[in-house]
């Protein structure tokens, strides 16, 4: 991290040369997942830990709010009630369980 832990920096692993070459350009933005706060199985803390990370094109995507999805598919919209309440989970629990449903939906799509 730099900038005081603001910023993020990291490299890509194992990404196809085709790709590497034209990254910067073509994928200029990147859209992270992450969760805050979590402590390792041996006891070790970190403020943040990323789980997953998304290469945004050049241009910006027809969808920017959850408000624009219904329009995009044609439907109309319906009122949504959310109820956000505490969890007594860990945050490396949470960060487990993302990861989990993130590779069961990939596996689900393949």
């Amino acid at each position: 991290m730099t900038d005081n832990g603001q910023t993020l920096v990291g490299d890509y692993v194992g990404v196809p040369q085709w790709l590497a070459e034209i990254l910067a350009t073509a994928y200029p933005t990147r859209s992270v997942e992450g969760v805050h706060d979590v402590v390792a199985v041996d006891g070790t803390r970190y403020p943040f830990v990323l789980t997953a990370c998304a290469l945004l094109g050049v241009t910006d995507p027809g969808i920017s709010t959850l408000a624009d999805i219904p329009a995009y598919f044609g439907v109309a919209a319906k009122a949504v009630a959310v109820t956000v309440s505490a969890t007594t989970e860990t945050p490396t629990a949470m960060a487990v369980a993302l990861a989990s449903a993130r590779r069961a939906r990939r596996a689900r799509g393949k």
